[in-house]
């Protein structure tokens, strides 16, 4: 800019800081936005920019952390909650007959969490595919399956599918939230959710990203977890935003080799007096993701049996 009065500077950040409303900065970001560098120290715009800064944190207006900056937010949404008295959870029929022990409300994430190879596509295909009839659609964002590896799952899945089909599969990365914002009160499936090794503590933010931006919808998330883990890559950070989580394994028992799916976590019971949090569904995988249920899940006193002997 020509004009580098501090007035005209000012009004420069204050349409900057409109676009970056959600997220820690530092004046180095500022500088770069406006074509300055660090060789130029003593610039009477850095001078302005670094005023400019501090006098927003003396109004309130910024938070400073050592050198990073981010705008704070009061914004105030209220809960109607005296509305909600007629409201009901969402109706979501699960692979192995979970809804008969999980409740599921609008805005819930759902993680699946498994090795590679371990059964997570398969079960979240079937949550597609039990809930095709979903009322505001079926979104499914697919990470590394082509369509021939598509079309042969769902075309030995055992569902009969309408053409053309009542849902949708796309093919996606990363960024998931900014897709999920186009259909907030769709069904979401995402296999999976790819973290770097260097930042799998992100995960909870992406989870946070999702749900933001669902409205009457659910998302069911797969992550990845290593073989000998209890809880998926990023431990305790994947545990914070989901309403439930669910981890696949397996077992081998006199050569059979067969699935667990155990319940990990639950904030929705269909029975208050009955917490299936431990629950294991015993399952092998037919024909690409046909499920195939062993037995029947545990009941609570053999839950709190195997928690006592845990």
């Amino acid at each position: 800019m020509e004009d580098t009065s501090y007035g005209n500077v000012s009004r420069g950040i204050d349409d900057w800081l409109e676009l970056h409303r959600d997220e820690w900065f530092r004046r180095e970001d500022i500088w770069a936005h406006f074509g300055l560098n660090k060789l130029q120290e003593g610039t009477q715009w850095k001078k302005y920019v670094a005023v400019k800064l501090n006098n927003e944190v003396k109004a309130g207006i910024l938070e400073k952390n050592n050198t990073k900056f981010r705008i704070i937010d009061t914004t105030l949404d209220e809960i109607n909650w005296m509305e909600a008295k007629d409201k009901k959870p969402i109706e979501i029929r699960y692979p192995l007959g979970l809804e008969s022990f999980v409740k599921t409300y609008p805005q819930s994430i759902i993680t699946v969490a498994a090795p590679p190879g371990w059964g997570k596509s398969a079960y979240l295909f079937n949550v597609a595919l039990c809930n095709m009839d979903f009322p505001h659609g079926v979104y499914i964002w697919s990470h590394d399956l082509s369509d021939v590896e598509i079309w042969e799952r769902i075309e030995q899945s055992g569902f009969e599918i309408p053409n053309p089909p009542p849902f949708k599969i796309y093919e996606r990365m990363g960024n998931f939230k900014d897709v999920v914002g186009l259909y907030p009160d769709a069904l979401h499936i995402i296999d999976y959710l790819s973290l770097d090794a260097d930042r799998l503590y992100m995960v909870d933010r992406e989870l946070k990203g999702i749900s933001e931006k669902l409205k009457g919808g659910v998302a069911f998330v797969g992550l990845q977890k290593h073989p000998n883990a209890k809880l998926p890559y990023g431990g305790t950070f994947a545990e914070m935003k989901p309403k439930l989580t669910l981890v696949i394994e397996t077992k081998v028992e006199y050569g059979n080799k067969f699935n667990i799916l155990r319940i990990h976590k639950c904030r929705g019971r269909q029975d208050p007096d009955f917490d299936p949090v431990g629950m294991e569904f015993k399952f092998k995988i037919r024909r690409g993701i046909r499920l195939e249920r062993l037995d029947e899940p545990e009941d609570e006193a053999e839950i709190q049996e195997k928690a006592e002997i845990e």
